[in-house]
This record gives C-alpha cells, structure tokens and sequence, in this order.
C-alpha cells in the first residue's frame, strides 16, 4: 500500500456510500500490504481513517498475495482510486476476471478502460465522483451487467499478446528500424 494509489479517496466514498438508502449491505477490501516496511505510517492512517467513519465492521485489509486472482475474483468489483497509475495492471487483471471496474480518467486506466463500456472512469476533480459511480453500479443492475459482458472481451481483443506484437512491429517499420 502506497499514498499514490489513493486508498483514501476509497475509504472516503465508502463512507458517503454507506450513508445511502440501499447501501446497508456494501463491503469492502483492500488488497494490499506494507510489502518492505516503509509504510506502516501510511497503513496505520488507512486503518484510522476506516475506524473514524465507523466502517470497521464493513473493511477489510487483505495483505499482500500471491493468490491475487483469487481475491479480485471474490469481488463484486474493482474500484482503482490511484492517481497518476502508470499503467493498471490490476484493472486488467479483474477485467479479464469478468469484473468491472471503476479507476480514474487519466494515464494507464484511461488507455485500459472503457467509459461505460467495460467500466467506469471518473475525473478526479469530480467532487464525490467515485461514491456517485461506486453507488451507480451498486444500483443499476442493468449497467453491471453490461460492464461484466464486456470486460474480459474488451481485455483479450485490445492486449492480446500476438496483437500486441503486431502493434508493436508496427510502430518499428514506420519508425525506419
């Protein structure tokens, strides 16, 4: 766990979500841990701030695993609150795992995911955007289940590693190499 990925802004929705009428049975998890020590400070805030809004009955910290899969699979979905991500491998990794996903409109998770498509992307200067899409795709079964559809198809056909080779020797040739 690292302050970039923005557990924070996680644990803050779920507390404006709970709050909500139809949103009594929502859990959550954060998978993740102090993999070399350096953030015990950073966890320690993390498991603070769930006990300020009351949600302790409602979080749970899984720590780091090898077994990731399984745990993302276990999911109704993957909420990605980090900000300036790189990449996302882990977006791809529940999407291939048929789950939908909800990550911030930059970077990595904009070139992975879809807008209501195969997920959900919100700005992260929209005030309480990820509570609104959190509660969004808790509510809208319709949505869900579209997202779920989509979401593994959307992955093999965009990141398919013979595809990606192709691509990749592609730019080669127009670069002159």
């Amino acid at each position: 766990l690292v302050p970039w990925k923005n557990h924070t802004a996680f644990i803050e929705a779920a507390a404006q979500l709970v709050q909500d009428e139809g949103c009594d049975r929502a859990r959550f998890v954060v998978i993740g841990g102090d993999l070399w020590g350096e953030q015990t400070p950073y966890v320690a805030k993390l498991r603070d701030l769930v006990k300020k809004y009351d949600l302790a009955d409602r979080f749970t910290f899984i720590p780091n695993r090898m077994d990731g899969a399984d745990a993302i699979a276990a999911l109704d979905a993957l909420v990605h609150p980090a900000l300036d991500e790189p990449f996302g491998r882990v977006l791809m990794e529940a999407m291939a795992l048929r789950r939908p996903v909800i990550a911030m409109n930059q970077n990595g998770p904009r070139e992975i995911v879809t807008h209501e498509h195969d997920g959900l992307l919100v700005s992260p200067q929209e005030e309480n955007g990820l509570a609104k899409s959190m509660k969004r795709l808790m509510h809208d079964r319709v949505l869900y289940d579209h997202l779920q559809h989509h979401t593994r198809p959307s992955i093999v056909n965009r990141f398919h590693s013979d595809d990606h080779a192709i691509r990749i020797a592609e730019i080669y040739r127009e670069m002159g190499v």
